[in-house]
């Protein structure tokens, strides 16, 4: 998008330089030269009369254009270059800005992402151990079969967040890479 951006604004410069060039004098050279061989086609044609059996002709030339009345068109054709150039300039900053404030939000997402995953890794050592601490309690007789089968979600639960998380952490990477790439 970056590079995209910049080759607009390039071309606008370059459009603006067109316009201009359209008030400037413009100078052309020219060189033409013909070779005319009549093989002797023109024996029909009497002898005083008859021309050379060769033609040879050169010219060489320049041409130099001076504008003198345009009606302000080129004035007017540059200073819409000059506006669109200052347009593509805006735009290229506004695209470089969106390409790191997205970037900026892929990192802080993919940041975000691993700290999850440690609190959610946490949270699961956490939910074992009080699954283990529910099931002892259970062959004390303290907890009761309902006890365990909630700790045992709890613990599930942990688990699937853990793998939520490490899926979320892979996609802000991805998107990361993508956006710096």
């Amino acid at each position: 998008d970056i590079l995209a951006a910049k080759k607009a604004r390039d071309a606008a410069h370059y459009d603006v330089k067109v316009a201009k060039a359209q008030a400037a004098p413009r100078v052309t050279a020219f060189a033409r030269g013909d070779y005319v061989d009549y093989l002797g086609s023109e024996k029909s044609v009497p002898v005083f009369s008859r021309p050379s059996s060769t033609v040879k002709d050169a010219s060489v030339g320049v041409t130099v254009t001076l504008p003198l009345y345009q009606g302000g068109r080129p004035g007017a054709l540059a200073r819409q270059g000059v506006a669109r150039e200052s347009q593509a300039i805006e735009q290229q900053v506004g695209v470089e800005r969106d390409v790191i404030a997205q970037t900026r939000s892929a990192f802080a997402s993919w940041q975000a992402a691993l700290q999850t995953i440690e609190s959610t890794r946490s949270a699961v050592a956490s939910s074992a151990l009080s699954l283990e601490g529910v099931r002892a309690e259970n062959s004390a007789g303290t907890r009761t079969i309902l006890d365990i089968l909630n700790a045992e979600q709890e613990a599930v639960n942990a688990r699937v967040q853990l793998v939520v998380a490490e899926r979320n952490a892979y996609v802000a990477a991805f998107s990361l890479l993508a956006l710096t790439s």
